[in-house]
């Protein structure tokens, strides 16, 4: 291990932000019945959050799809 020095830290809330306003312009994109497919859980509720937290419970429907989990807009 090499202990190094002067290396600044990334600014995560920036990086946070941009995931945030990615996802809800995907959404926003979106037309009733769309959908994405994601790999993994965790992307999903990711997904979820985001676009429960600015549009609402109710706008989106998951599932278990093939390998992975698809989620349509309903609202």
């Amino acid at each position: 291990m090499k202990i190094e020095k002067g290396i600044p830290i990334p600014n995560e809330q920036k990086i946070y932000k941009q995931a945030v306003q990615d996802r809800l312009e995907i959404f926003e994109k979106m037309e009733i019945m769309d959908s994405l497919f994601f790999e993994t859980l965790r992307e999903t509720d990711k997904f979820r959050s985001t676009i429960y937290r600015f549009h609402g419970q109710g706008t989106l429907a998951s599932r278990r799809y093939e390998n992975g989990w698809r989620v349509w807009r309903i609202k």
